[in-house]
């Protein structure tokens, strides 16, 4: 009977274990997700607050890891995923087809979300890296 008990005592444990494990990683999520984060930089280059009469924002949704996106001018949407180390990939998905007068912005996140490959965020920025490491997109956080 002793036994038994050890056995139910581990296995409470290593669930246990589990279940603080999964939310330590959660909680990194909440750096970056469920903000809107304004377009500021794209590739080196500054973006300007409005395009088109637009502000160039992406949002990381909490609901099943979608992003959605303005370069000032479509809708952009798709999927994101968020890994160790602060890692992020993106799929492109869906977009408007609109034909705006300055689509560069636009161009620029649609490269951003093919190239980035991870995140740093410091105080209310958000900073987008490649492979290598070189910084793509900068992001200043949204009040509400």
């Amino acid at each position: 009977m002793g036994k038994l008990t050890f056995g139910y005592v581990l296995a409470i444990i290593f669930m246990m274990s589990g279940c603080v494990a999964h939310k330590s990683g959660a909680s990194k999520e909440i750096d970056i997700v469920g903000k809107k984060w304004q377009v500021v930089e794209l590739s080196g280059q500054p973006v300007a607050e409005k395009i088109n009469g637009k502000m160039p924002y992406l949002e990381l949704l909490k609901e099943e890891g979608r992003y959605a996106a303005s370069g000032g001018c479509n809708g952009i949407g798709g999927s994101y995923t968020l890994s160790k180390k602060n890692g992020i990939s993106f799929s492109l998905g869906i977009s408007t087809m609109m034909a705006c007068t300055d689509m560069s912005a636009e161009q620029g996140l649609k490269a951003v979300f093919k190239d980035a490959k991870s995140y740093t965020v410091d105080g209310e920025a958000l900073t987008l890296q490649n492979e290598q490491g070189q910084t793509i997109a900068k992001f200043k956080q949204m009040q509400e």
